[in-house]
């Protein structure tokens, strides 16, 4: 179980840090700080300064992974501001940020399921959503791993947890 643990921190991290390098050009780092996922146990939307999103893989029984990914707001708004300055104008920042942060939990999980394909596992992946997950069904996982990543040009902390639930 721990094997399974590190691999997919490892491969989480890696596609984040890809994922937001491609996408935005901007580098992020993984950190050791473990996210505190108790705190978002049951909460029925995510915390005030928090855009969440979630993405699933599955197989059967075989295997199942959900992904919880928490944005710190103003890191998300930063990066939509330089990225879509003439969408930003006209559309709310909220809706272009959770637009994000679903693009980021697809690419993500895609690069993940592509990654576990090409080893043997026959994965599917959901339509990813915002919010937090369902708090029934991430109760019932019996392992969870975080992962906290940092903006590295600005040095801020917890801009992006990744909560992984097998």
């Amino acid at each position: 179980l721990e094997f399974r643990r590190v691999l997919f921190r490892s491969i989480v991290g890696k596609a984040v840090t890809g994922t937001f390098d491609t996408m935005f050009g901007r580098e992020i780092a993984h950190t050791d700080t473990a996210a505190d996922m108790a705190a978002h146990a049951g909460a029925a939307q995510p915390p005030a300064g928090e855009i969440s999103s979630h993405v699933s893989l599955t197989q059967g029984a075989a295997l199942n992974v959900d992904f919880s990914f928490h944005f710190d707001a103003e890191f998300l708004h930063r990066i939509a501001e330089e990225t879509y300055p003439e969408q930003a104008r006209k559309i709310p920042m909220q809706m272009i940020c959770e637009d994000m942060a679903c693009a980021i939990a697809n690419v993500v999980g895609s690069r993940v399921k592509a990654f576990l394909n090409g080893r043997g596992y026959d994965l599917s992946m959901d339509i990813p959503a915002v919010g937090l997950l369902d708090a029934a069904r991430d109760a019932s996982r019996e392992e969870r791993s975080a992962l906290a990543f940092r903006c590295v040009p600005d040095g801020q902390d917890n801009a992006l947890r990744v909560n992984i639930h097998l």
